[in-house]
């Protein structure tokens, strides 16, 4: 649990820590996304809501210092701003008539926040049946999410009577809100990190219709293969909007620096991935990743772990042949490996001929070396292949001697 102060968090994010602003985040979206869920309705449009209001947060951090010194004070302002524009886009806040309509639809425990809303300056429901209708479902649909947010919306979510719009300095002088009927200049649909995914858009025959998305990733496998121990993959911004992002998934046995956060149109950010084979058994290691933002992307790290088999001659008699008595000489060795030993052999050369026989596995690998009877110093190896085509050998010598 994080117990730095949001006044810490939003100084800290000013200050270039990204990572700070993902904390804000997780601490207030619930209690965001409920307050908006209980006017705007569940899935993409409270999502959407959620979307931008942090992202303007996220922009105005940097710039104001107001902000950085209260930003829930700033939060609960673009929360009630954000809720009263798109209501009124949808013609729900446009006349002063009676809020009695309004009353009947909404559960107790709604009632009185709605109606502060209501009944503020130039903000009152119109007496048409539809609004009371869609009013009433998204109520129903979202009294679960409003019981968990319903502390931080009974801090007066919808009461201050300056109508504050997204984008509005609070303590600008004259600020006023924007005026009734007139359409707003740009609406943010795109939902960042959402409490609740919004359902797939779909074509007019039914298919689904997936949208780019927003955050564009440089590949979708980062592979180091057997030899490499750093790889990397470049994040790109590709929209108009600040995008929030996070990494979700364990990297292990994999390393990855990262610094999640908002990313600026147009701006990258750089993932660092590596391993450490030394403490790793023998095998292929692939882990999925998934990059979170407003469209989640999984992206897989591969890496191959190799060793050579572990050969330890145990046995090698005689050491000492004579060329006129003849003989041979038996070999044995303890081969070890993660992986199952494919093969063994020993394989021998000196003054004379040189020459190999396979091995025989057991509790031990044995093996016989039937050189030519030349006197001199002869060497010999034992090599052997594990399953997944790794080689690894151990020598020794004996002698030939004249009688």
């Amino acid at each position: 649990m994080d117990l730095r102060t949001d006044q810490t968090l939003a100084a800290e994010f000013a200050a270039g820590d990204a990572a700070s602003f993902g904390v804000l985040y997780d601490r207030h979206a619930p209690a965001v996304y409920s307050a908006a869920c209980a006017l705007l309705g569940p899935g993409g449009p409270a999502s959407a809501a959620v979307a931008a209001v942090f992202q303007r947060l996220a922009r105005e951090i940097p710039r104001r210092r107001r902000v950085v010194a209260a930003p829930i004070t700033r939060l609960d302002r673009l929360t009630r701003g954000e809720i009263r524009r798109r209501l009124r886009l949808r013609g729900l806040l446009r006349s002063r008539r009676s809020t009695d309509g309004l009353d009947r639809t909404l559960p107790p425990g709604l009632r009185a926040s709605v109606l502060s809303l209501a009944t503020a300056p130039r903000w009152r429901p119109t007496r048409s049946v539809w609004p009371r209708v869609v009013l009433g479902v998204a109520a129903v649909g979202c009294i679960v999410g409003v019981v968990s947010g319903g502390a931080w919306l009974g801090r007066s979510i919808l009461q201050d009577s300056d109508a504050s719009e997204v984008g509005a300095d609070p303590g600008a002088p004259g600020a006023v809100a924007e005026p009734v009927g007139e359409p707003a200049t740009s609406v943010v649909e795109v939902a960042v990190l959402p409490p609740v995914p919004p359902s797939a858009p779909t074509d007019p025959a039914g298919s689904v219709v997936v949208a780019p998305a927003a955050v564009q990733l440089s590949a979708s496998v980062v592979d180091l293969g057997k030899d490499l121990v750093t790889g990397s993959l470049v994040l790109r911004n590709t929209s108009a909007d600040v995008q929030l992002w996070n990494v979700e998934g364990d990297p292990a046995p994999f390393e990855m620096l990262a610094s999640p956060g908002a990313l600026e149109p147009g701006g990258e950010a750089t993932i660092a991935f590596g391993i450490d084979r030394s403490l790793l058994t023998e095998g292929t290691y692939e882990v999925p990743l998934t990059i979170a933002g407003s469209t989640p992307q999984t992206v897989t790290l591969r890496a191959e772990v190799d060793s050579a088999p572990r050969i330890a001659i145990v046995r090698a008699t005689p050491q000492l042949l004579f060329a006129c008595e003849g003989g041979s000489i038996e070999l044995a060795a303890q081969i070890a490996d993660d992986s199952p030993i494919a093969s063994a052999t020993v394989s021998w050369i000196g003054p004379g001929v040189a020459g190999s026989a396979p091995m025989t596995a057991g509790s031990e690998w044995v093996g016989t070396i039937t050189p030519d009877l030349i006197p001199g110093t002869w060497a010999y190896a034992v090599q052997a292949v594990d399953a997944r085509g790794n080689p690894g050998s151990a020598v020794g010598i004996f002698q030939v001697s004249s009688c």
